[in-house]
């Protein structure tokens, strides 16, 4: 069975995150990595809801907490998670039935179209010999502080509510 888009919206609206993530990784070589992810998550104890979802859109299931039974009344948790393209299609696809997370929507819609640009200038590359996956050439300061703006300015959406 799929689920509707507005169901799936609700679900998102009442028990989902949209999060941009900075990172920092230094290299063995010592060469610093730098940037940011879009994450967009739904939480919740029925785990059946989550795979639909994950059948839907992609993405990945990660299961915290205690097992069932484990501890009264406590339910085992899971998330949803979907990062960087798989994010933003979801979002896209709710976006117009969203209420109280459509202003973060359209904050991190705009964020992954930034990324979305760069990619379409120097796509992905393959380290040589390696399954990872490069991001092509060092992230100007621009546009990292271009990225860093829209992280705050998520934030601050999420704070002031709609």
């Amino acid at each position: 069975m799929e689920l509707t888009t507005g169901y799936v919206a609700g679900l998102f609206d009442g028990e989902g995150s949209i999060s941009i993530v900075a990172y920092r990784k230094v290299r063995k070589s010592g060469n610093v990595t730098r940037g940011h992810v879009l994450t967009v998550a739904i939480s919740n104890t029925h785990r059946g809801i989550l795979e639909q979802i994950r059948t839907q859109f992609g993405g990945a299931i990660h299961s915290y907490g205690p097992s069932v039974g484990q501890i009264h009344g406590k339910k085992r948790v899971s998330k949803w998670v979907g990062q960087s393209l798989i994010g933003s299609r979801f979002l896209r696809t709710v976006r117009s039935e969203l209420v109280i997370k459509a202003a973060e929507a359209d904050v991190a819609l705009e964020f992954q179209a930034l990324i979305d640009q760069r990619y379409a200038l120097f796509g992905h590359r393959r380290w040589a010999g390696s399954a990872r996956w490069h991001p092509g050439p060092q992230l100007p300061e621009v546009e990292f502080q271009q990225r860093e703006a829209l992280r705050q300015r998520l934030r601050s959406v999420r704070v002031a509510g709609p």
